[in-house]
Formats: structure tokens, sequence, C-alpha cells
């Protein structure tokens, strides 16, 4: 019955029996309980007028709160700490799916590498020196129709029957500044004999089409690259469109 009414822990034996010894020490009249027994709510009003001489305590909650004389802590939950819970598992949902998105291209890169022909180096017959095969080697390069910084549209098929270089590259690639010179000086040399080059630039490799003022930028750099590097080859931009 005290666990049912306290919804707590079991009263201590020795307060268990000091209560029993109060009530036995008082009359019956005194309580106004009826023949045979006292009610519930008689024994509640009992126990709440003996709990200070005996425990100390005012009421019967810090009595039943008290049991065991082992001290309750509470530790409110304030809406600050719900917020920052909140945050951090958003947080941590966001990392997880970064990473998940990280993994999956990396497996996605891993299956096209895997997928791809590769060149392999093979024995030359005549000089017994290994060579380079390209699976490319032989293969028509597919067509494509790019603007120049002019805006003017050139083709791929308007240089058929040339010797052509093509060249992708980009402002911020640091290889592509090191290499320009020598192409350059190669198709200045060879271009009386036929030899063309096609400089492609990457430069917007991350820009959506209706992004003008993007455009507009990457234009601008890849002219200005151009200006520095004296390049007399045409430059065709969007070149991640047939890369």
């Amino acid at each position: 019955m005290n666990e049912q009414f306290f919804g707590l822990r079991p009263l201590s034996p020795g307060l268990l029996r000091s209560v029993n010894s109060a009530i036995s020490a008082t009359p019956l009249t005194s309580l106004g309980a009826p023949e045979p027994a006292p009610s519930l709510a008689e024994w509640v009003s009992l126990l709440e007028e003996h709990l200070p001489r005996l425990t100390g305590l005012s009421q019967l909650s810090d009595f039943c709160l008290s049991s065991y004389n082992i001290p309750m802590v509470r530790f409110p939950i304030r809406r600050n700490t719900i917020v920052l819970g909140a945050v951090l598992f958003l947080f941590a949902v966001f990392a997880w799916a970064g990473w998940a998105n990280w993994e999956y291209r990396q497996q996605a890169a891993a299956r096209l590498l895997a997928n791809a022909a590769k060149g392999e180096l093979v024995a030359d017959t005549a000089t017994d020196t290994p060579v380079y095969v390209s699976p490319l080697q032989g293969r028509m390069a597919p067509a494509f129709v790019l603007n120049d910084l002019s805006g003017n549209k050139v083709s791929l098929s308007s240089y058929r029957g040339k010797a052509l270089f093509i060249n992708f590259w980009a402002t911020w690639c640091a290889p592509c500044k090191i290499e320009t010179p020598w192409i350059v000086e190669l198709r200045n040399k060879y271009a009386s004999q036929g030899f063309e080059v096609l400089g492609i630039d990457t430069e917007g490799d991350d820009l959506k089409p209706d992004d003008k003022v993007g455009w507009t930028k990457a234009k601008q750099a890849a002219s200005q690259f151009v200006n520095e590097e004296k390049i007399p080859y045409p430059i065709l931009l969007d070149g991640d469109s047939i890369a």
C-alpha cells in the first residue's frame, strides 16, 4: 500500500517502526477515527501530524522523497540543452551525409576507372624498346563544336586532314602554365607543315550554363592568360562539355 500510494521506494524499517510507535501511543479518541480502523485519509493526516517530531521534515512529500535517508537530486532539462542537443544531432547527420556522398563518388570513380580502356607499354619489334600504345590510337575523335574567345564557333571537322594537337588546360592548372611555352614553340616550328594546336579551356568546370557572370569571369581569365603567354593558336571555351 505504501509503494502504490507514494509511487516511490518503500519506507525504511526504522521510520516505519517510529511511525507505528507514535500511532500506538496516540489514543484512538484523539485520532477521531471510527471503529474499527482509521480511513486512508486519516492515516495520511496522522502521518503529517507526527512527521515533524519523528523525522524533522515538514511535509509528507519531503518524507517520501527522503526515504532511506538518501537525498534525491533533480536535474531540470533546460530549453537550451534541448536546442543544443538538436543542433549537434543535425551536425552529425550532415557530417554523415557528406561522408556517404564522398564515399559514393569515390566508388563511382573507381568503377569508371576500372572499366576504362588503359594504355600499355609493349616492346617494339624493330628496336626492342618499350613503346606506349594508347587504346584510342587509330580511333576517330568524337565531333564537337565550341566557341572561341571571339564568340565564333569552331568545329573539330574543320581541321580534318591536319596533324592536330588538342590541349585541355585551365588558368588554375600549374603544369599547364609550365607546358604552354613549349606548346607554343612546337606549334610555331611545325605550323608551316600543317601542324596545328587547339587549346580547350576548362575554366568553367563548376559553372552552370545559365551563370552569365561566372562565364564572363572565366572568359576574361582565359583571355588574360592568352595575352600573357602570347598564344597564337585558337582557344575554345567550355571544354568540360566534351571532356
